[in-house]
């Protein structure tokens, strides 16, 4: 009931349950959590309401995706803002070895940037890659992006984590 709650962004609908007490991180029936249904919607303010239950952060799927890997496939940024601040790790694979930056990537999200706010453009520059700044910028990636990027972005420094600054 709390994950159909949570997949559909009925905020009022899950704060209820929570009150009652409910477990935060009960699966439904295909073996999602809460936090991962509202994490693969986009669903903020419910999200905040199962982090504030102490839902589990880095809860898996069945393939092994958790909140964060979902939120940052479909192009979530919010949502990847948020669970990189309420501290979801970010190395954590699915079981096709994918992190949530890999399966970010994947869908083209180009102009990502870690916590110092260096984008993987600069990141390449910085290193000498030129092939990899050539692949990075006919992919898409922005030269202006990457430049607004360099201003390191508030966000915990506990590890390596990657937001999208588009």
């Amino acid at each position: 009931m709390i994950a159909r709650a949570a997949a559909d962004g009925c905020t009022t609908e899950v704060s209820t349950i929570l009150h009652r007490p409910q477990d935060p991180n009960c699966l439904s029936h295909d073996g999602m959590s809460p936090l991962g249904m509202a994490a693969c919607c986009g669903h903020i303010e419910v999200a905040q309401l199962l982090l504030e239950a102490e839902a589990w952060i880095n809860e898996i799927d069945h393939d092994g995706n958790t909140p964060l890997t979902c939120a940052a496939y479909r192009g979530h940024n919010d949502m990847v803002h948020l669970l990189l601040q309420a501290g979801s790790p970010t190395n954590t694979t699915n079981i096709h070895g994918d992190t949530a930056l890999s399966r970010a990537s994947a869908r083209g999200y180009t102009d990502l940037s870690n916590v110092h706010g260096e984008t993987a453009l600069i990141r390449a520059a910085k290193r000498g890659h030129l092939q990899v700044v050539r692949s990075l910028l006919a992919a898409g990636a922005d030269r202006e992006v990457a430049m607004q990027a360099s201003k390191p972005p508030k966000l915990p420094k506990a590890g390596p984590s990657w937001h999208s600054s588009g």
